[in-house]
Formats: C-alpha cells, structure tokens, sequence
C-alpha cells in the first residue's frame, strides 16, 4: 500500500503550490484525478494552497508597498516643512537686514 502512493507527485506539488502557483494548481488536479484516495486528499491540499499562496504573496507586498509610501510621504512632509521654516527664517533675516538699512540716517 505504501509504494502506490506518489509521494514525488505531492511533494512537487506543494513546492510547486508555494513557489509557481498555477503549475501547482496543475498538478493538484492531476493528483485529484488518482484513483489513490491519499493523492487526491493532497491534490485537493496541493490546489487550496496553490489558491491561498497567491493571496498571501499579495497582500504582503500590498502591506510593503504601502509602508513604503507611508515612510516616504512622511520623509516628504518634513522636508517640505524644513524648507519651509528655512525660507521663514531667510525671510526674517532680509526683513531684519533691510530695516537695518533704512534706520541708518544719511549725512
């Protein structure tokens, strides 16, 4: 009993599931269609984690990329507020420099 079940075929199949989901969704029908009620109990696994898998890869890359955005927006504003406070600052000196010029009498 135990050398009919193919343990390559489920064992590609789950890597396959993780690592190229449609060709383990492939081989997760192949292995339903054995007449071996053991290879189609994984092949009905090799196929929901081929479904899962795919999901899970998008959205830990949605979460990355919005972090990303998030991390840069933030850095964006602070830098923009910088330049901002900077140019006050200018502002104030030209400000400060230019009464300074015209409280100075003339002889």
């Amino acid at each position: 009993m135990e050398a009919d079940r193919p343990k390559g075929l489920i064992i590609v199949g789950y890597m396959t599931a993780v690592l190229m989901p449609p060709i383990g969704f492939i081989l997760g029908i192949v292995a339903v269609t054995r007449p071996n009620r053991w290879a189609a109990k994984h092949g009905v696994g090799v196929i929901v984690t081929s479904i899962v898998v795919p999901v899970l890869w998008v959205v830990l890359i949605a979460a990355g990329i919005h972090s990303a955005v998030k991390k840069t927006d933030q850095e964006i504003n602070h830098s923009f507020q910088t330049s901002q406070e900077e140019l006050r600052r200018q502002e104030r000196r030209s400000e400060a420099k230019l009464k300074e010029q015209v409280s100075v009498p003339i002889r």
